[in-house]
Order: C-alpha cells, then sequence, then structure tokens
C-alpha cells in the first residue's frame, strides 16, 4: 500500500480557522479548522469567508461536507449512499458546484490529488452487455484494453441520452453502485496499491470518497490496466 492520505484526513498546509466543536452530550469545544478540515464530531457547523468548504456534517460513520451550498440544499443522500449506508460502509460524501468543469479541474478545487479522483464511465459489448471503467481523471480509458480486460471484442461509450433510461444516472453523475441494468465494474489497476479513490455519488457535484480495501465489500469488480499509454 502506498503512503498517502487516508480516509477522513486533514489535507496538508491548510490554512485554520477557529470553530466550535459540537458532540453529542458534550460541552462544546474550540477547536482549530483546516480549510478543507471537516471535523470529527457529531455534527459539525462552520462557515469560512474563502474557500470550498462551507459546510461539514458528520453523521454516524458519515461526513458530509459541501460546496457553495447551506446545509440540505443538493445534498439529499443518493442511491449509493444508502447502499453503503446499509452495508455499514465508512465514506465521505463531498458536494461540489461542479458545472463546467472537467475531472481535474473539480480535484483541483477540492484539493484532492487527482490520480485518487475517478471518473465513471459506461459502455456497452457487442450483445447488448454494459460494463462500466472507471479511470483517473489524469488519464483516458483505452477502449481497446477495456474490452479486452471484460473479453469483448469492442465496446463502446454510452451516449448521454442513453445514460438515464439504462443506468439512471446523467451525464457527469454516473455512479459503480446501484446501476439501474446490471454492469461488469472494471477499476485501472493504479487503485489496487491507493489507500483510499473518489468517485461519483450518484449525481452531479457529488463525490464518494472510500478505502480502496472495502471495495469488495460494496461491489463485485475487478482491477485492470484500462489507461492509454
Amino acid at each position: 500500500m502506498t503512503t498517502s492520505e487516508p480516509l477522513f484526513q486533514t489535507l496538508p498546509d491548510a490554512p485554520t480557522f477557529r470553530a466550535e466543536r459540537y458532540t453529542m452530550g458534550l460541552k462544546p469545544t474550540p477547536c482549530t479548522v483546516p480549510r478543507i478540515r471537516i471535523l470529527m464530531a457529531s455534527i459539525s457547523l462552520f462557515t469560512f469567508k474563502k474557500g470550498i468548504m462551507r459546510i461539514g456534517v458528520i453523521q454516524n460513520n458519515v461526513i458530509i461536507r459541501s460546496g457553495n451550498h447551506h446545509l440540505g440544499q443538493n445534498m439529499d443522500k443518493t442511491n449509493p449512499m444508502r447502499h453503503l449506508d446499509k452495508l455499514k460502509i465508512p465514506y465521505e460524501a463531498v458536494f461540489y458546484d461542479g458545472q463546467g468543469l472537467n475531472g481535474l479541474e473539480i480535484a483541483e478545487a477540492n484539493g484532492q490529488d487527482p490520480s485518487r479522483v475517478f471518473k465513471t464511465l459506461m459502455t456497452m459489448g457487442k450483445e447488448k452487455c454494459y460494463y462500466c471503467f472507471l479511470v483517473p481523471v489524469t488519464g483516458e480509458l483505452d477502449l481497446k484494453k477495456a474490452a479486452a480486460s471484460v473479453g469483448e471484442k469492442s465496446v463502446s461509450m454510452l451516449k448521454s441520452d442513453q445514460l438515464l433510461p439504462l443506468m439512471g444516472y446523467v451525464h457527469g453523475g454516473c455512479s459503480p453502485l446501484c446501476t439501474k441494468r446490471a454492469v461488469r465494474i472494471t477499476i485501472d489497476e493504479t487503485a489496487k496499491d491507493a489507500d483510499y479513490m473518489y468517485f461519483s455519488g450518484g449525481k452531479v457535484g457529488c463525490q464518494l470518497k472510500v478505502l480502496v480495501e472495502d471495495l469488495p465489500k460494496m461491489m463485485d469488480f475487478q482491477f485492470a490496466d484500462i489507461r492509454k499509454p
């Protein structure tokens, strides 16, 4: 395993602000909060003058942090979140305003390592079998490698207008979890030795951060070399 940011970890060199930590049944205590740090408490609310993070909430094992939203706006739980909740798998939900941004720009805006942020690509094989491929936003999917990894001669990307009726998601908000149609999931092998990864939470402007070691608990998948050189 490589040494990298663990789940729920502070980003390095983030400017700090003062805030109050609220824990159930305990007296609020002052604490120092980095700009993109979420308070490890039952409920934590704080507002920054500048920066991405405006509100952070922790409920059970889930950390929810929002960008340009007030608590409750665009922060309803998605099916992938409910799936992880049911399995009692910890995750971090990151909400942000990503309209018009590509994956690299979103990772930079959220202060994330782009090699750990994965985009979800939905494809179809010759016999109308569906495949989901996850590759880092730093690279591109190699369709030939992708097809070979699932035993197909070729695969083609689903069109934007096919995603909602077939997968239940819209372009920019596809998650490998809870798809409408059954899909075979392949994750680029660069994730194999990582501690954590991000992928879509099932709606535009929502990511889920999970531990790689927890992936087998939430989905059936394989690792393979599917990126372009």
